[in-house]
């Protein structure tokens, strides 16, 4: 198999086995693989990714406000909360599309 053939090959096992919902060692040996190279392969799909993981915490943005706790509601228009664990963002009818864009861009990537 040339590199190309090998790559496709395991990320067809790599996709097999995560569909599989069984431990790796189990998966392994119904399939008849030894567990160290799909351990190898999920490393190396892992380390794929990280580059844009590590770009997107890069992308800070400035907010103009402050962090403060949860005080009176607002006066005006009625917004939403976008509650992610422990952050919530608070949205109302004059936000900017942009910002918001890549406020949760930034949040997700944590």
């Amino acid at each position: 198999m040339n590199k190309q053939e090998t790559q496709r090959f395991w990320n067809q096992k790599i996709a097999e086995y995560k569909a599989s919902h069984l431990p790796v060692r189990d998966w392994c040996e119904r399939n008849d693989i030894d567990p160290n190279r799909i351990w190898y392969w999920l490393r190396k799909e892992k380390s794929r990714e990280q580059p844009e993981i590590q770009e997107a915490s890069q992308n800070w943005i400035l907010l103009e406000g402050s962090v403060s706790p949860p005080g009176p509601p607002r006066t005006g228009p009625s917004g939403i909360v976008l509650q992610l664990g422990e952050v919530s963002v608070e949205v109302y009818p004059d936000f900017e599309p942009e910002h918001l864009c890549r406020i949760l861009q930034t949040l997700r990537a944590f």
